[in-house]
């Protein structure tokens, strides 16, 4: 992961922990409020022996009365914390170890809770306004409950309702962590890098887990010092120190945490068009129409067959998913019937300057790939005027319409196309991803529905930092039929039909289509059961060009998967990639099972 912190970790950004910050004008000027107040409790309970005067805080209960035992716990947090924020020597709170540190930093979190939730008690505004706790987990330094790999996290926090008691949280598992935290026991040395590199891995196992998740926080705690985090699709931009044993650092640690607790959920990186659904075990994802963005068609789903398992890039998750709302709890002994498979990602649009990516076989960069473009997007989707007028200012996306056309590649647009073009074709019905619903997300704010993108999740930041990031529109939609591994294949007649069924899509799409999909390989051919038996199932198009509108005079780029990648696509020779690239792509494929497989003789 260092590697990954050295390519993607924009340090010192002033404007991260203000990211955090309300964006509604009114919860705003509450956050601020309450900020001073919990920082004028704290300034006089370190320089003052007496508890803090009821002019700062009532103190009360809902019911007026004077609760003894909040204040109590109150008291005992501030001590707990006191050795971080105000250490012995006064200079700072570096340990011989960092073990003292996680009890010490979870109790400055708790107190800062303890206080919100009882200076909101008696706000009339709060009561119809959600905010929440943010709490720390019982456990530090482990790892989650039902992780599948050993990493541990020092520090977790969590989201909770306001009601909730403050408390440290139990059941620390990846599905319900808000942010990571990695402690080091001291602010010098050179474990600066690999504290981000713990951070990184954390928070990439995060992702995965968390279908909902659109981004990320994460802190780092060296000593006495927090660097606050916010993990973009390709950066990661980390606030100047935060120094904790300072007034001015204590104050700022306190703005993010209210502002965790009091912002949107679309600012702790949540996406609010999927949903868990109570009671019943499972999610509700929205997926958009590509007609009226202002109309989703609801599905459940409970189980993905791809998480998002790469820090950086598109995120694209594969979720099994039904129209049909469970009855009763989904379990394993009662699963749901999926109907569709719901694919979800970021397409980039518009690269930074200068970003680079990592190429499939991981031992060089290459420049990234050609952007899609957004006009054939578009019209494609039948979006035109409704995404025209929300469409981020030129300045900020100077390439993110090209007037030729020539790097038009988006997946979702190739389905509709294919969609469109096969539909008259019956017999190849069942070959192809056929798309059902989909579009591009929109986001719920207080100021109505605003369409997801890169730029929507930094939007807290300066202009000069967003540029950093490229440009990029998150997109969902629902696909027919659901196939199964080509791995699951155990005979050699079954696997020589769902090849011959999946050539013929391709060709079929290539003549008929104009598309070109350019990455023939293991992961992207299924094999679908139906009443008729066994065929073959062409998936994936994000590699797929348009060969209506793309002119392509040479290899600009390799695309598709490294075992199967054709010799000219490998040498990226100076000639258009054609369909007999794809065909030679099958040829190793099949040379590839005939090495690796085991077919069972009947």
């Amino acid at each position: 992961m260092e590697d990954q912190v050295q390519a993607h970790l924009v340090e010192n950004i002033a404007s991260v922990v203000d990211h955090a910050q309300p964006r509604e004008p009114e919860t705003r000027i509450l956050a601020t409020e309450i900020v001073e107040s919990i920082a004028q409790i704290i300034e006089a309970s370190l320089f003052s022996t007496s508890k803090p005067k009821a002019s700062v805080t009532s103190g009360k209960c809902e019911d007026g009365t004077l609760d003894t035992d909040a204040l109590l716990r109150e008291q005992q947090a501030f001590s707990k914390a006191l050795p971080w924020i105000c250490p012995p020597d006064g200079h700072s709170a570096a340990q011989r170890t960092e073990q003292p540190l996680y009890g010490q930093i979870s109790a400055l979190i708790l107190l800062v809770a303890h206080l919100l939730k009882r200076l909101l008690a008696d706000e009339i505004r709060a009561k119809r306004l959600q905010f929440r706790l943010i709490l720390s987990f019982e456990k530090t330094n482990a790892a989650p409950d039902g992780a599948d790999d050993d990493a541990k996290i020092d520090l977790a926090l969590r989201c909770r309702s306001m009601k909730a008691d403050v408390e440290p949280q139990p059941d620390l598992t990846y599905q319900n962590i808000m942010a990571a935290g990695k402690i080091e026991r001291n602010a010098k040395g050179k474990r600066t890098k690999y504290a981000y590199a713990q951070l990184f891995d954390c928070t990439q196992d995060i992702y995965y887990y968390q279908i909902d998740r659109r981004f990320a926080w994460g802190l780092t705690c060296r000593g006495s010092v927090v660097n606050a985090c916010i993990f973009g699709n390709y950066n990661v931009f980390a606030s100047p120190n935060i120094d904790v044993t300072s007034a001015v650092g204590r104050l700022e640690f306190i703005r993010l945490l209210v502002g965790w607790s009091m912002c949107s959920m679309q600012q702790l990186g949540y996406d609010e068009t999927v949903k868990a659904v109570k009671g019943l075990g499972c999610y509700r994802i929205m997926v958009p129409s590509a007609d009226n963005p202002t109309v989703s068609t609801a599905y459940y789903t409970n189980e993905f067959v791809m998480g998002a398992e790469r820090l950086f890039g598109r995120h694209c998750r594969c979720l099994l998913a039904t129209e049909i709302k469970p009855t009763e709890r989904v379990t394993k002994d009662r699963p749901i019937k999926p109907t569709v498979v719901i694919k979800d990602l970021w397409t980039m649009y518009s690269a930074a300057k200068s970003i680079q990516t990592e190429n499939d076989d991981n031992s060089r960069k290459v420049s990234t790939p050609s952007e899609p473009d957004v006009a054939e997007d578009l019209a494609h989707m039948r979006l035109q005027s409704d995404a025209v007028a929300a469409w981020p200012d030129k300045s900020f996306v100077p390439a993110v319409v090209t007037n030729d056309g020539g790097t038009a590649r988006s997946e979702i647009a190739m389905l509709y196309r294919i969609r469109d073009g096969l539909q008259s074709h019956d017999k190849l019905k069942g070959t192809y991803s056929m798309i059902e619903a989909g579009g591009w997300v929109y986001q719920p704010t207080h100021m109505g529905p605003v369409l997801d993108s890169t730029r929507e999740i930094i939007d807290g930041l300066k202009p000069s930092e967003q540029q950093k990031t490229p440009f990029c529109l998150h997109v969902r939609y629902a696909m027919t039929p659901i196939g199964r591994r080509l791995q699951s294949i155990e005979t050699v007649p079954e696997l020589l039909i769902v090849l011959h069924d999946v050539m013929r899509c391709h060709t079929a799409i290539n003549d008929i289509c104009g598309i070109l999909h350019r990455d023939i390989s293991v992961n992207n051919i299924m094999a679908v059961d139906t009443d008729q038996g066994i065929r073959g199932l062409l998936i994936d198009y994000d590699c797929a060009i348009d060969k209506s509108i793309t002119k392509e005079p040479v290899r600009c780029e390799r695309t598709g998967t490294l075992p199967f990648m054709s010799i000219a696509n490998l040498s990226k020779l100076p000639i258009p990639h054609s369909a007999l690239d794809d065909w030679e792509s099958l040829l190793y494929l099949i040379c590839w099972i005939g090495t690796f497989w085991h077919f069972e003789c009947r």
